[in-house]
C-alpha cells in the first residue's frame, strides 16, 4: 500500500503519435554519391540510422553531383537545387 501511496497518478489520455519522426539529411551531404540514391544507400553510408523509416532531404549546402532522388521526400529548396545540378526525383 505504501508504494501504491508513492507512485504518481497518470491521469488523461495518453495519444502516441500517429506519424514516425523523419530522419533529415542535408542536401551538402548527397555529394558523395553520383546516380540513384535512396533509403538503403543512405543507410549503408551511415548518414540515416534505420532504411525503413521516412527521410527528408533538407537545404543546407551545396548540390554539386547529378543525382536520382528515389522513394524519399524533399523539401521546396532542395528540389529545386537538385532540379538546377540536373537531377531528378522519382
Amino acid at each position: 500500500r505504501d508504494l501504491i501511496m508513492r507512485l504518481p497518478k497518470l491521469r488523461g489520455y495518453r495519444n502516441k503519435p500517429l506519424r514516425r519522426a523523419e530522419q533529415i539529411v542535408k542536401i551538402g551531404a548527397l555529394n558523395a554519391f553520383t546516380g540513384i540514391v535512396t533509403p538503403e544507400i543512405l543507410f549503408k553510408s551511415g548518414l540515416i540510422r534505420n532504411p525503413k523509416a521516412l527521410v527528408k532531404i533538407i537545404g543546407g549546402g551545396v548540390l554539386k553531383s547529378k543525382v536520382i532522388i528515389q522513394n524519399i521526400t524533399l523539401s521546396a529548396g532542395a528540389k529545386k537545387e537538385i532540379d538546377a545540378v540536373g537531377g531528378k526525383v522519382i
